[in-house]
């Protein structure tokens, strides 16, 4: 059911980027509505990853660094020339 949500958040989130930049009167006002459905999206999926994920402490790290309580940064070790993605 999460899942039905986010797609109707995405959906009105697309038909309001038009009007987002150029309000046209009447109706709703468009760029809060853009940010609005965006803010819902990014909840809903988070919500959705919370939901299926297994509780393991990796997981849990990795909602924190999608939700934004933790800082991402991307690390090429020169040794073995291979990223690591930790959040700080």
């Amino acid at each position: 059911m999460e899942t039905f949500g986010a797609m109707a958040a995405m959906f009105v989130l697309a038909l309001s980027v038009p009007e987002a930049f150029d309000d046209l009167l009447g109706g709703l006002n468009g760029p809060v509505v853009l940010a609005i459905a965006y803010l819902a999206v990014r909840l809903l999926h988070l919500a959705i990853f919370w939901l299926r994920a297994v509780p393991t402490a990796g997981a849990i790290h990795a909602l924190a660094c999608c939700a934004g309580l933790r800082a991402r940064s991307d690390r090429v070790s020169p040794a073995t020339r291979t990223a690591t993605y930790t959040c700080r």
